[in-house]
């Protein structure tokens, strides 16, 4: 109910505002004498002038000005990928799945979470660090081979009670900025 109230106010003030434009052409702002003088030159009668700058003025359901919406957002291009089948040093990395697992006693060390994931078919490097953690519980970051990733998504890989998500890197502020002198 109080968003028809809204609604309804706003039309209300919509149509007060379209009369006092109506009535009162002497008092203009200077945006709108830059709108009518360009659209004077290009014959356009004054009403027109009243609808075109009240429609440029109106703001859309999500707060911008419908000159906002016009205006054409940069495309950010992606990093582009070598092609060349030529043999050099340069090689391709393989392309890994970063995990973070929680909740774990203790007792467990790197070396029983690698047993664990080669005991359940995983090949290749696998990479885990122990994570700091508050208490007693344990923590790691855990790389594989991407492959193996849809294998760790499955509720029954896991044992209950442990935490699985996917591990976000952290930037080193100390990389940023310009150095004083």
């Amino acid at each position: 109910m109080d968003f028809l109230e809204n609604k309804l106010d706003t039309k209300i003030e919509q149509k007060i505002q379209q009369r006092l434009m109506r009535q009162s052409p002497e008092k203009t702002t200077l945006t709108e004498k830059m709108t009518n003088h360009v659209r004077d030159e290009e014959n356009a009668t004054s009403e027109e002038n009243n609808k075109n700058y009240q429609d440029c003025q109106k703001e859309t359901e999500w707060g911008r000005t419908r000159s906002e919406e016009r205006t054409p957002q940069t495309i950010q291009q992606g990093p582009s990928t070598g092609s060349t089948e030529e043999e050099c040093e340069l090689e391709v990395a393989d392309k890994m799945a970063w995990l973070y697992i929680g909740r774990l006693k203790p007792n467990i060390t790197t070396n029983n979470v690698r047993k664990f994931l080669k005991r359940n078919g995983f090949k290749g490097n696998i990479e885990c660090e122990k994570l700091s953690t508050r208490g007693e519980r344990k923590a790691f970051k855990i790389g594989f081979p991407y492959s193996y990733l849809e294998n760790t998504q499955k509720t029954d890989f896991w044992p209950q009670g442990i935490v699985v998500r996917r591990y976000h890197f952290r930037r080193k502020a100390e990389d940023t900025g310009v150095e004083l002198q």
